[in-house]
C-alpha cells in the first residue's frame, strides 16, 4: 500500500499512517534504488550488495524473469548456486558472458560469500 507524506521540519510526515514521522534519510537512500520511467513510475529496483546502497549488476525488474533478481538477464541465484558447488567466478564469467564483477554480486546478494 503506498503511503503520502508531508515535508515537515522535523522530517517526514506520513500522512495515510495517523501522523508517523519516517526517517528522511533511510526513505531517501531507499528511493535512490529505483529507476524511474519518464512519467515517474518505478521501472526496476537495484538492491544494495557487497556494502554499497545500490547496486550496479543486481536488479529487479518486472519486464526481465517477472521480476526475479538478475544480472544482464540471468536469475542471480544460478551462478550463485554453480559457484556454491566449487565453479570458480571466472569461469561463471566466461559461461554466461557477463564481467566478472557481474557474477561476484550475484553471488553475494544469493547470500554467497564471494
Amino acid at each position: 500500500q503506498g503511503e503520502v507524506f508531508l515535508k515537515d521540519p522535523q522530517g517526514l510526515l506520513a500522512l495515510t499512517r495517523a501522523g508517523q514521522m519516517a526517517l528522511e534519510a533511510i526513505l531517501r537512500d531507499y528511493l535512490s534504488r529505483v529507476e524511474w520511467d519518464e512519467r515517474g513510475f518505478p521501472m526496476r529496483f537495484r538492491p544494495p550488495v557487497a556494502g554499497r546502497v545500490r547496486s550496479e549488476q543486481v536488479v529487479l525488474d518486472p519486464q526481465v524473469a517477472f521480476g526475479a533478481p538478475t544480472v544482464a538477464g540471468v536469475k542471480t541465484w544460478v551462478p550463485a548456486l554453480r559457484y556454491e558447488s566449487g565453479e570458480s567466478l571466472e569461469a561463471l564469467a566466461a559461461d554466461y558472458g557477463l564481467p566478472l564483477e557481474a557474477v561476484r554480486e550475484a553471488v553475494i546478494f544469493e547470500g554467497t560469500a564471494a
